[in-house]
């Protein structure tokens, strides 16, 4: 082997791991996109939210998705369809009564019969 592909080989071995873990996160981008337009639109319908500047309610949207991501790259054992991810990111998140307070009714949206948090 050459230098350079021994050079190829170190970078590779070096960021697998990281890809490993981009692609995890790549196979759910349908559910980071279904919980992003959840969370802008229930940003949208929250009287409290739509109070605050643009800037901070953008920040507040980011951090959420934000969360989400970290929820998925911390979790290997997610469902696979993105209705039963987000119920679980719901009943899970540290901020679940906060995206109670946006929707009262947000986790019942998402439950479904095929699967509950016990069973997981």
């Amino acid at each position: 082997m050459d230098c350079n592909t021994v050079a190829i080989f170190q970078i590779l071995e070096k960021h697998l791991e990281d890809f490993k873990i981009w692609s995890k996160v790549y196979e759910k981008s349908y559910s980071i996109q279904e919980w992003k337009n959840t969370i802008i639109g229930l940003s949208q319908r929250c009287p409290h939210l739509q109070l605050l500047p643009e800037e901070q309610r953008s920040k507040i949207i980011n951090q959420s998705i934000s969360d989400f991501i970290t929820y998925l790259k911390e979790n290997s054992n997610v469902p696979k369809d993105s209705k039963d991810i987000i119920y679980h990111f719901l009943n899970e998140s540290d901020k679940k009564s906060f995206y109670m307070k946006l929707d009262p009714t947000l986790i019942e949206k998402y439950q479904t019969t095929k699967i509950s948090c016990q069973e997981s």
